[in-house]
């Protein structure tokens, strides 16, 4: 879980690829759950499942020059302001991107 309050949404690449390392060697998704205070919502990233050619990747200079991904509004499924859903009546679709 990470919590954005700048208004820059992104996910550093060390956090991807080990996600990535414990599904390959055990079986294992990983789930980002990012809060966007500063616009309010949140986004469900499944980060094993990132693709190393994504689009997404950027470098940013702020954070000194690191790759990270940078998070799509596709991913920011919830808005602060509603009720949440009960975990059993979310649809994570196996883990999968967005439509």
């Amino acid at each position: 879980m990470q919590c954005g309050f700048t208004g820059t949404n992104d996910i550093k690449q060390h956090k991807v690829l080990e996600a990535k390392r414990i599904f390959r060697e055990e079986g294992i998704h990983s789930m980002a759950v990012h809060f966007d205070i500063f616009n309010g919502q949140v986004a469900f990233i499944p980060i094993d499942q990132i693709q190393d050619n994504d689009i997404n990747w950027i470098t940013r200079q702020q954070m000194e020059g690191q790759t990270v991904f940078n998070i799509d509004q596709n991913f920011f499924t919830w808005k602060l302001t509603q009720a949440p859903r009960q975990y059993d009546e979310m649809d994570f679709g196996d883990a999968r991107w967005p439509d």
